[in-house]
């Protein structure tokens, strides 16, 4: 159902808090040192007939 321009409907893809770290490991035994954020808390939401696009180099693991 639409109201003007704003859709009421439920989006087809919710995503809330979503986090990637990926380990930093150093020396011989591979010692775990830290993490590289590489998403840190990201939400949206994709509604029906919406695009979304994801951008980035070749092997940035998109």
């Amino acid at each position: 159902m639409e109201t003007g321009n704003r859709n009421l409907s439920t989006p087809l893809i919710t995503v809330r808090n979503l986090k990637k770290y990926f380990p930093i490991q150093r020396g011989f035994l591979r010692k775990l040192v830290g993490y590289v954020r590489a998403v840190d808390d990201v939400n949206l939401e994709i509604e029906e007939r919406e695009t979304l696009g994801l951008v980035g180099e070749s092997g940035s693991g998109k």
